[in-house]
């Protein structure tokens, strides 16, 4: 029902409350104990008087503890009325009484014995208030022949409760303390009274060895004055000294560890102390030498960028910038610190936009920008940041890629791909007449070389013009075409007639060369450079093309696109004058439909009432079967419906149509063959029929496809060129083999295409040191012969210092002069097909393709096998090439039927089968492609997909043939391809020197003999002196099996001490030196063998080696 408090702290607030109530029983009472003092007849009255104005809670007890008085704030208190409490029926007061013995079992000694109750706590729960926790104080009041007892009361529920929080606060300070990151000692008399946990930690010592010994002992001795007097400051001025300072205290394990220290003035134990915070700030150290060496390592990456950078601060003044950026505004390389940034750029759009990153209205800019300097013109991709700091801007930077080749790169493509887009566009207009296609390629020429004019006219022998075409721009930019020559800013006459009677193209790029060659050079500047180019066809027609005030000098690829366009529009022109002259030559139409190249039919109710011998040709029949036959019959099944529905509008509309369209015939042989219709309406024997001229067009679709074809490759180059293994590069005919292009993917080695484009690595420094000389010794050979290609495989490094294997194949180019300008190639990883190569290499592994029986039909099947495991290849067989017939014999199959194999185990020399599979070439077909040519007189249904038909060769040499086949993949892929191209390369070796190796094991066996029966040391190494063979003495005389000498490296062989010395001779004798040296030799059992050595190069198993010979000599 209730608790008492026997002791409770008392807070400020207590203490006052409880003074207050000593100043009340003063004025009542002259002493703290009981006092006699005289009143009024009426006690009630006078207590009243007294404490009727009191906020504390009161009430008067008689001495037999009855309830005589109590104030207003008793009342309120406790939520009662004086009915509640007074007279010997208060029944809430008789109940406080009886549950509350102890408190009124001390007051009933107020009276009796003057006893003194003071902070007695009590909690009750109260009827009208409820559960309250109380302070109770009550003393002795004597008067004239009595006393009475003045009992006071205090709420301390919010007392409590700051009690237990400041308790729960002490225990959190403590831990918090004792277990915080920080190191902390009290310091009293310079010696330490305190220390947590952290600190012994930081000092290595218990806490018993730091308690009381002096606090500077475990201070560094360089730091001891300094602490001492921060120490003797703190203590002297009882002030908390908040600067932070470091110094390096003691550590029984680190030595000494570095520390920040604050002071704080404390009172400990009753007396002055200061309290030492130690943090340690080791890792802080690590990260302050890790930021400067972070701060060293951008200052190089912006020193030795290959991209310019500058800073400029908040007005676009630069403060900062690095040497590419001054290489490329080299004329300003001077004054370029406190230039304004924005003076780079004579764009006033561009300008505006870095205006708004300097100011901080944006952040961030990017973008392409022309920079001119001394009339050479580059492209930099510019980027321009502003840096803002708290909110503040703090200027900014630029990053400055000179982007002008792969620009240029970017160019020749996207004109490659308009070159193929008009040529297809033009090879299109054989209906449009001669006028339009000679305005059409005009203005194509034009587009294509970038040109703002151009003329094509073309001249009749006296050399005046028969037709004149013109090309200007308009105000806006446009195109648009003219026939006044007066329009045109030079005089054109007498250089096309210059042109024309030289045959030969006339190029002025430069406006002194127009000055020479015309008379009527314009001095006011409107023609900078033209280009003319003469045509000329079988027929006598003669044009001449013009282009001109091209911004750069036409270049040849210029020449390429005009020569290809003029070529294109000559064969059109051709074409659609031949198609004009069938129109109109009406007395040689009976000659024409008999003999002309055109196919030429009429058709009345689907019968072929006529037919001309070229259409016989066509469909490979006579004229007397197809004469009178059904037109439809020699129609693909899916074009029948729509000729008949073409023939139909045409009989309806009761005219000619010019309309062409493409159907497919079938021949005798029932292949198809793509023709062109042109269908017309005429009257025959006085009836209405079809006369249709019918033209294979099989070239025309082929060349078609091939337009289209060169097109999506032009459109998907930069795609494929960026995914596909190879690396198109570009490298100058100069020492080094510098970069002039290199494509995005070079990243796969881990560079970038400004490492090469920069000057900051040439290709030479990529090749690997042991090729390098292989290399240019292959292309210097080649270079001689006038190779007009290469192909080479060697090593190169990758940034990551990886080895990777290339296989490049490159041509060579040359100037008008005949000198080499450049190589222009690609150049492709083969790391993993070498390391088939390796695995397969005939030098080293012969033997694991034999059999001990030596069984050559096991030795097939293990090849086939070996094949087989290549990913995606499940089932194929080997032929073997008879020499005497020239037939294909089956020696070896493996995941194909008894029936295939049964069918298919022999072909003869001369038949279709041999012929296909002795193309020379690799062959990758669907296996329904090649199953006419494999079937024989019944199928076999092997579930075949994608296939592969690889000859294999010994020396140039086909000895074999091996058929590989899928079941799962539909292609087989790149990789797949290599790797099968590779096997069948190794199988070559094998089987062609099959006897020979037989041979050469006889003869190594008896070489092994004696070898082994020679007392000297001797050992085959490879060009990492790693042992490849040894003869017995070795192992007999330095203690070593066999297997321990095998792979075992010769340099490491010898005392440590003479490792070096050991391995450079080992390098001379790499490089090809016959090397002589006196070095001992460790054994097995630890001990130094004396020896003479003598080092050569030679050959192993066909590979470069180092053959070493070591005699054993007497020790001087």
């Amino acid at each position: 029902m209730y608790k008492i408090y026997n002791s409770m702290e008392k807070t400020g607030d207590i203490s006052v409350k409880k003074t207050s109530s000593k100043v009340v029983s003063d004025e009542i009472s002259e002493s703290d104990s009981c006092s006699s003092f005289s009143f009024s007849d009426d006690p009630g009255n006078y207590f009243e008087a007294i404490v009727a104005s009191l906020k504390e809670a009161l009430m008067i007890l008689d001495p037999d503890l009855n309830l005589i008085y109590a104030n207003d704030s008793f009342y309120k208190m406790f939520n009662v009325k004086p009915d509640d409490v007074l007279g010997n029926d208060a029944d809430i007061f008789v109940d406080f009484k009886k549950n509350s013995p102890e408190l009124f079992d001390r007051l009933s000694r107020v009276c009796k014995e003057g006893f003194l109750l003071e902070d007695f706590g009590l909690t009750y729960p109260f009827i009208n208030a409820g559960t309250r926790s109380v302070l109770i104080n009550g003393r002795p009041i004597r008067y004239d022949g009595g006393c009475v007892a003045l009992v006071t009361f205090e709420y301390i529920d919010e007392l409590k409760a700051l009690d237990e929080g400041t308790i729960r606060y002490e225990g959190q300070y403590s831990t918090l303390i004792e277990k915080g990151n920080e190191g902390i000692i009290v310091v009293l008399d310079n010696e330490i009274r305190y220390t947590n946990k952290k600190f012994c930690e930081l000092t290595g010592s218990s806490k018993d060895d730091i308690i009381g010994s002096p606090f500077l002992d475990h201070i560094s001795l360089e730091y001891r004055r300094m602490v001492s007097k921060k120490y003797n400051k703190c203590l002297s001025s009882k002030k908390n000294d908040s600067n932070i300072y470091e110094a390096n205290i003691v550590s029984l394990i680190e030595g000494e560890i570095p520390v920040e220290m604050t002071n704080s003035y404390i009172e400990y134990e009753g007396q002055s102390a200061v309290m030492l915070n130690l943090n340690d700030i080791r890792e802080k150290r690590k990260a302050e030498k890790a930021l400067v060496d972070t701060e060293k390592n951008f200052r190089i990456i912006f020193e030795k960028s290959p991209i310019g950078i500058v800073r400029f601060d908040r007005k676009g003044i630069i403060t900062n910038s690095n040497e590419v950026f001054n290489e490329i505004f080299d004329h300003l390389r001077d004054v370029i610190t406190g230039y304004n940034v924005l003076d780079l750029f004579s764009d006033t759009d561009f300008r505006s936009d870095i205006s708004d990153v300097v100011s901080g209205k944006i952040r961030n800019y990017e973008g392409d920008v022309h920079l001119i300097v001394n009339d050479n013109n580059s492209i930099l991709h510019v980027t321009f940041s502003s840096l803002i700091v708290d909110g503040s801007l703090q200027g900014g930077m630029g990053i400055f890629e000179d982007i002008t080749l792969r620009k240029m790169g970017e160019r020749s493509l996207q004109l490659n791909e308009s070159h193929l887009e008009t040529l297809l566009e033009l090879n299109q207009m054989s209906d449009e007449s001669i006028e339009d296609i000679l305005n059409f390629t005009l203005e194509a020429a034009a587009r294509l070389t970038l040109s703002n004019i151009g003329y094509l006219v073309s001249v009749r022998e006296d050399n005046s013009f028969d037709m004149i075409f013109l090309l200007l721009k308009d105000e806006i930019g446009q195109y648009k075409l003219s026939k006044d020559l007066g329009e045109y800013p030079l005089d054109i006459s007498s250089r096309a007639i210059k042109v024309n009677s030289s045959g030969k193209y006339l190029l002025s790029n430069y406006p002194n060369d127009l000055f020479e060659i015309e008379n009527n050079y314009d001095v006011n500047g409107t023609i900078k450079r033209h280009f003319d180019i003469p045509i000329s066809n079988e027929e006598g027609e003669r044009f001449v093309l013009g282009v001109g005030n091209k911004d750069s000098p036409y270049d040849d690829l210029d020449t390429r696109n005009l020569t290809l366009l003029i070529q294109e529009m000559k064969k059109l022109i051709e074409h659609r004058e031949a198609d004009e002259a069938l129109r109109v030559s009406e007395e040689k139409y009976s000659n024409l439909v008999k003999n002309g190249n055109d196919g030429i039919i009429i058709i009345r109710d689907d019968v072929l009432e006529f037919v001309n011998s070229m259409f016989c040709e066509i469909i490979g029949f006579s004229p007397q079967k197809v004469h009178n036959s059904s037109f439809s019959s020699y129609l693909s099944p899916e074009y029948r419906r729509m000729v008949t529905k073409q023939f139909s509008k045409i009989l309806e509309k009761q005219k000619s149509s010019s309309n062409k369209f493409e159907v497919d015939l079938l021949d005798r042989k029932g292949e198809t063959v793509p023709v062109e219709i042109s269908p017309s309406r005429i009257y025959d024997q006085g009836k209405p029929a079809v006369m249709a001229i019918i033209r294979d067009i099989t070239e025309q679709k082929k060349k078609e496809q091939e337009l289209l074809d060169s097109l999506e490759v032009q459109k998907v180059l930069q795609t494929v060129i960026k995914s596909s293994p190879a690396i198109v590069f570009f490298w100058n005919a100069q020492s080094g083999w510098p970069v002039e292009f290199v494509s995005e993917n070079i990243d796969t080695f881990g560079y970038s295409p400004s490492d090469f484009l920069s000057g900051k690595l040439q290709y030479g420094d990529i090749i690997h040191p042991s090729d390098a000389e292989r290399v240019h010794s292959y292309f210097a050979r080649k270079f001689a012969e006038n190779a007009s290609e290469y192909r080479l495989e060697y090593r190169i490094i990758t940034r990551s210092d990886d080895v990777r294997w290339v296989v490049e194949r490159s041509t060579p180019q040359y100037d008008e002069e005949g000198d080499l300008v450049h190589i222009q190639g690609i150049i492709m990883d083969i790391t993993e097909r070498k390391k088939i190569n390796q695995f397969l290499n005939i030098e080293s592994e012969v033997g694991n393709f034999f059999t001990p029986s030596g069984d050559l039909q096991e030795t097939f099947d293990q090849l086939l096998e070996f094949a087989l495991h290549i990913d995606s290849i499940d089932s194929g067989s080997l032929y073997l090439i008879d020499k005497n017939n020239g037939g294909l014999n089956l020696i070896s199959h493996k995941g194909l039927s008894q029936d295939f194999v049964k069918n298919n185990s022999h072909y003869a020399a001369d038949s279709m089968q041999s012929r296909f599979f002795m193309m020379g070439y690799p062959l990758y077909k669907m296996y329904s492609d090649i199953y006419p040519v494999t079937k024989r007189d019944n199928r076999v249904d092997e579930g075949l997909l994608a296939t592969a038909v690889i000859p294999v060769k010994y020396q140039e040499e086909e000895v074999a043939v091996l058929f590989l086949a899928s079941r799962t993949e539909y292609e087989m892929l790149y990789n797949i391809r290599t790797s099968v191209e590779t096997v069948a390369e190794q199988m070559g070796s094998i089987i062609g020197r099959i006897e020979s190796e037989v041979d050469m094991q006889k003869n190594q066996n008896d070489l092994k003999s004696l070898v082994d029966g020679i007392d000297d040391l001797i050992l085959v190494l490879d060009s990492e002196g790693c042992v490849l063979y040894s003869n017995e003495a070795v192992s007999k005389k330095l203690a070593h099996s066999k297997e321990e000498i095998t792979g075992m490296n010769f340099i490491k062989m010898h005392p440590h001490n003479k490792v070096l010395e050991a391995a450079k001779l080992f390098g001379d004798a790499l490089a090809g030196n016959k090397v002589e040296f006196r070095l001992p030799l460790v054994t097995g059992t630890g001990m130094l063998m004396s020896v003479e050595t003598r080092l050569q190069k030679g050959k192993w198993n066909r590979q470069d080696a180092i053959i070493a010979i070591c005699r054993e000599v007497g020790i001087n």
